[in-house]
């Protein structure tokens, strides 16, 4: 008695030779497309949004930590417009001000995490991420501090790279192109045979 399993292959495996050559064809391209991608996902993706995350904390941290270096609150306030010219955070202080306990939106998944984590080795205080109002192009990062709360408003570009939406597009682009052409020739391949 056949196997179910075997049965039920058979069923959905082209019968033409046509059909089977454009399968050993297309079985590679398709393999190729999950790994590459599995592997860009996986590992550029990660890499560069983690080094992303690590710069935008790294710099919320050096804000916070000038504090101590330029003596005043006055100068240290005045040190924000340097601020927003050199690394694009808009930072605002509001003294006297304390952070409510609730936890910002969690839109973005796992990139969240990524972001959280940054800003947990790099600024090394309690904070809160949150995107303002469902703007999707700012992430509001505020910090509390001894004395009140420093607002970090961080563009959206300044986290994301584009490369991701580059690969996938040049990865599907490129293999449905090759699926085409390779199409087209074992079409003219195969008719003589037959």
């Amino acid at each position: 008695m056949p196997n179910p399993v075997t049965l039920w292959v058979k069923r959905i495996l082209p019968h033409s030779l046509f059909g089977r050559a454009l399968l050993i064809i297309v079985m590679p391209l398709i393999m190729v497309q999950v790994i590459s991608t599995y592997v860009f996902y996986d590992r550029h993706w990660y890499t560069m949004t983690r080094r992303l995350a690590l710069g935008v904390a790294g710099d919320i941290g050096l804000v916070v930590d000038q504090r101590n270096f330029l003596g005043s609150d006055a100068a240290w306030q005045r040190s924000f417009y340097t601020v927003l010219l050199d690394t694009e955070l808009n930072v605002d202080f509001h003294k006297g001000e304390i952070m409510s306990n609730a936890q910002g939106q969690d839109l973005l998944g796992s990139f969240d995490d990524i972001l959280r984590e940054a800003l947990r080795e790099r600024v090394r205080r309690p904070f809160y991420v949150d995107w303002p109002g469902g703007d999707e192009r700012d992430v509001t990062v505020r910090v509390q501090l001894a004395d009140g709360v420093l607002s970090v408003v961080v563009p959206r570009q300044r986290l994301f790279s584009s490369t991701t939406y580059i690969f996938i597009l040049w990865a599907v682009g490129s293999s449905l192109l090759l699926f085409a052409v390779a199409a087209l020739f074992m079409r003219n391949q195969v008719r003589p045979i037959r």
